[in-house]
């Protein structure tokens, strides 16, 4: 990836495999280089971001690799810290940038990224795109934080749930967190019915998306679906995403007789085409910031059901835009998918209604408000990049 000279901003984050906190990055990216402003990227270098990498190298960039040494013992783990701090300054001060902006999968992820930013009282907005119900922070790491948002930053939660959690943990005014809401802006699909089709055998499919990890539930949602085969027999379920828990779930599948109605896709670059031929759309979350699935899935207009976990009641309201059902509850998500699968005509009413409600959580308000916090007047200019 090669350098620039233009006025640049930092977009840094610490995940090392892609999901929907990587991709907003990636699109804010994009975003901040049709502005005209030139992009460093700043993520791990791993095996899980390799895509990620060759996204990020297809428009004009300088990347650097982020290490964070969260594997050594315990008594070197203060000077690792600071020796990250202090790595993560001198790229700072090397690139001299207008702005930074954090996105984090998890609030105390890559303390060591807001820190380094504090310390250069560089312009900064941190978006936290999870936060867990259950998330709490040690008294010194709390005084840290607030340290670091004291000196030139701004906080940025993507739901209500998310904001109010975060107003409590850090003891500060929910007015002082901005809300800036996840969007998307739905692509036509670009192919065929019948090449979907062909994967899935020509039957009708429940979809899922996301990545294959403990926090998306889809152990609970495959324990589900194995209790309404004997009603829906003809119906697969088609699973999109990849993850650590690959291997897990696919052995899940097979005890539990699925291996021929279940289709573990991978990670997949074309998942609107796949929301525009499902039967229904189940999200089964155990935690979510606003799910980039969801709203692509609404934007779609195809039936939702919907864990009752974190700010998804609050995006899809049940029995308004979908159905929701208890998180972590086999047993309700059963009856909630025997009951859409029955009153499919009430389901399609459903999702209109979430369609349009959509429109609610565009792309271009998320890129336009981001921006402002970033210090960059927003242009809605089309990208011509896939």
């Amino acid at each position: 990836m090669g350098s620039f000279n233009r006025l640049s901003v930092i977009i840094a984050f610490p995940s090392k495999s892609q999901g929907g906190c990587e991709e907003y990055a990636l699109t804010l990216a994009r975003s901040i280089d049709q502005q005209g402003f030139g992009v460093h990227a700043l993520f791990p270098l791993s095996k899980g971001t390799q895509s990620l990498r060759e996204s990020f190298s297809a428009f004009e960039l300088s990347y650097t690799p982020l290490i964070l040494r969260y594997w050594l013992p315990g008594r070197f783990r203060r000077v690792r810290f600071a020796w990250d701090i202090f790595m993560i300054v001198l790229c700072i001060l090397k690139k001299n940038p207008r702005s930074v902006h954090i996105s984090l999968p998890w609030p105390d992820t890559a303390t060591e990224l807001l820190l380094a930013c504090a310390l250069l009282r560089v312009r900064t907005v941190v978006t936290f795109q999870l936060v867990g119900e259950k998330f709490t922070l040690s008294p010194k790491l709390r005084r840290w934080y607030l340290w670091a948002r004291s000196r030139n930053q701004e906080w940025v939660a993507v739901s209500e749930n998310n904001r109010i959690i975060l107003s409590n943990v850090f003891g500060i005014s929910i007015q002082e967190i901005h809300l800036v809401y996840n969007g998307v802006t739905l692509p036509k699909p670009t192919i065929t019915s019948s090449q979907i089709s062909e994967i899935t055998g020509y039957t009708p499919f429940i979809l899922t998306v996301g990545r294959l990890s403990y926090q998306k539930g889809f152990d609970v949602l495959l324990r589900a679906f194995a209790n309404i085969q004997p009603m829906f027999s003809s119906i697969k379920l088609v699973i999109v995403g990849d993850g650590e828990l690959l291997e897990e779930l696919v052995r899940q599948a097979i005890q539990l007789n699925l291996a021929d109605r279940v289709v573990f896709t991978g990670k997949r670059l074309d998942v609107p085409n796949w929301l525009y031929n499902a039967k229904l759309f189940v999200l089964p979350s155990r935690s979510e910031g606003q799910s980039f699935a969801l709203l692509e899935a609404m934007a779609a207009g195809v039936p939702i059901v919907a864990s009752s976990a974190s700010s998804i009641p609050d995006v899809v309201v049940h029995e308004k835009e979908g159905i929701i059902f208890e998180k972590d509850n086999v047993l309700d998500l059963t009856q909630k998918l025997i009951w859409a699968l029955m009153h499919m005509n009430e389901m399609n009413i459903l999702a209109a209604n979430a369609k349009e409600k959509a429109g609610q959580f565009s792309r271009e308000a998320m890129l336009r408000q981001t921006l402002q916090l970033l210090g960059i007047t927003f242009h809605n200019e089309p990208d011509p990049r896939p």
